[in-house]
């Protein structure tokens, strides 16, 4: 392609020169083969003469016939020299394709023709896809078939469930002083454009829980509406009307988020009654709260030089009235609020002795530059 490309891009000059040869060769007055024919002629004729002449005259003779076949030769080569408008254009660019696969198959042509053998295999081993792809295809709607059946009795099944689910949360709400609250689980799916359901591995329905904290309203989503105290109430609500007894361990990190002192007694012997069957783990800011635990640590956080440290300990006896005092006081503990601090001890021991089976296991709590971890659970 590179030789071709060179001779039609000098094409013209070729061909003025092989005529320019063939002329003086042959076709042209006074040619080159007319003046050796004559030279031979007369040679040829006095060698009769002379012996020594005749080995000239046969080399003049074999040159003349080359001469003639030489101009033969041009003339037929000039009359040949002849190409299509675009041609040149053509082979440019199929240089330049054999240029692109070699970048991008390999330095040499042996490598690209390997990789043509390389993909022409690949391509063999092809044959009868469409059969394949008609076969997954098949497996993929007997699969999607499948799923959707499942999907549809989950659906079912959470329908079920959502119905006992209201009824627990219900209860529970109304025992956090929600009374009258209405909660709802609302079940929506999505489609795709073909109007089949789309599901993932959980499902093909979007669960969202809907509430009324207060008698008489509609109920809306529970992530938009509630307060902070009622969705402290209400996540305690849920995980004691579903991981009670289930889950070995439940945190509830500030679950007092919102709620007063009247109502964090309330939440703190809800935790208690969940402590019967799990192990709670609570971090709070009320001592009402704190006052049901059966373990209370104190946190403290201290920077000495350029190094923050961290320290837990447990408390025992006073201490732990101590730290309630100061949880109640809050700059300073006082003898007014150490005794407020017993009272709430004495409290929450009484109110969890009159839980419905008896007593469970006694408090315990625990503070850190003014946030408090209370761990509730049972004895160990």
């Amino acid at each position: 392609l590179a030789a071709l490309k060179e001779r039609l891009k000098n094409a013209e000059r070729i061909k003025s020169a092989a005529s320019l040869a063939e002329g003086a060769l042959y076709s042209d007055e006074g040619s080159v083969t007319e003046r050796l024919g004559a030279a031979v002629k007369e040679l040829k004729e006095v060698s009769a003469f002379d012996e020594r002449l005749k080995g000239v005259v046969e080399g003049l003779e074999a040159s003349l016939y080359q001469v003639e076949d030489a101009s033969g030769f041009l003339r037929d080569y000039t009359g040949s020299i002849e190409y299509e408008a675009g041609e040149l254009d053509r082979i440019e660019e199929r240089i330049e394709l054999i240029k692109g696969l070699k970048r991008k198959y390999g330095a040499t042509i042996e490598e690209v023709l390997e990789k043509k053998e390389a993909v022409e295999s690949e391509l063999s081993g092809l044959a009868g896809i469409e059969g394949r792809i008609a076969g997954l295809e098949a497996a993929l709607e007997k699969a999607r078939t499948k799923a959707l059946e499942a999907a549809g009795r989950l659906t079912q099944a959470r329908s079920s469930a959502a119905e006992g689910l209201k009824g627990r949360i219900e209860e529970e709400l109304s025992t956090l002083g929600m009374k009258g609250s209405v909660f709802e689980v609302v079940l929506s799916g999505e489609k795709d454009a073909e109007g089949t359901a789309r599901f993932s591995e959980k499902g093909s329905d979007r669960v969202r829980f809907y509430i009324s904290p207060n008698p008489g309203e509609e109920v809306k989503p529970l992530a938009r509406i509630a307060s902070g105290g009622e969705l402290s109430r209400t996540m305690l609500a849920l995980k004691r009307a579903t991981a009670a007894g289930r889950v070995p361990t439940l945190v509830f990190d500030e679950i007092d988020s919102g709620v007063g002192g009247a109502m964090g007694q309330v939440v703190g012997l809800k935790l208690k009654e969940v402590a019967r069957s799990n192990q709670v783990l609570c971090i709070t800011h009320l001592p009402q709260i704190a006052a049901f635990a059966d373990n209370h640590y104190a946190v403290r956080k201290e920077t000495v030089g350029a190094r923050t440290t961290t320290s837990v300990r447990a408390l025992e006896g006073e201490e732990r009235t101590e730290e309630l005092s100061w949880m109640l006081g809050g700059s300073k503990a006082t003898e007014t609020t150490r005794k407020h601090a017993r009272e709430l001890v004495d409290s929450a021991r009484a109110a969890a002795e009159n839980l419905p089976g008896g007593p469970v296991p006694g408090p315990g709590a625990a503070s850190r530059n003014g946030r408090r971890l209370g761990k509730k659970g049972r004895s160990r």
